[in-house]
């Protein structure tokens, strides 16, 4: 016997056959998901010995203030309107190209 064969057997594994279909979690990884960016990291504390320290400044003031309101519930109307403004955004996207 080979050595492949050997561990095949002590491993309970078999190679697919040609023309058979794979399983689905074999393409997209563990629990067959696509993979998506949940964590939010905040950004570095502003720099004040660079140049652009007022744009750093502003962008961790805006996402300190985006943290603090992220753990809120939202209201029946909060929710309609950003349903409503995915809709339009999902419109916008699928027009057609604009011809000359």
């Amino acid at each position: 016997m080979f050595r492949f064969e050997e561990w095949q057997k002590a491993h309970k594994t078999s190679l697919p056959q040609v023309g058979m279909s794979e399983n689905s979690s074999n393409r997209s990884g563990a629990g067959g998901r696509k993979f998506k960016h949940m964590k939010s990291k905040a950004p570095k504390a502003p720099d004040r010995f660079r140049d652009d320290y007022h744009v750093q400044k502003k962008k961790y003031d805006q996402s300190a203030e985006a943290r603090k309101e992220g753990d809120r519930l939202r209201t029946l109307d909060q929710i309609r309107k950003a349903r409503a403004l995915k809709d339009k955004k999902k419109q916008k996207n699928a027009r057609p190209t604009r011809r000359k």
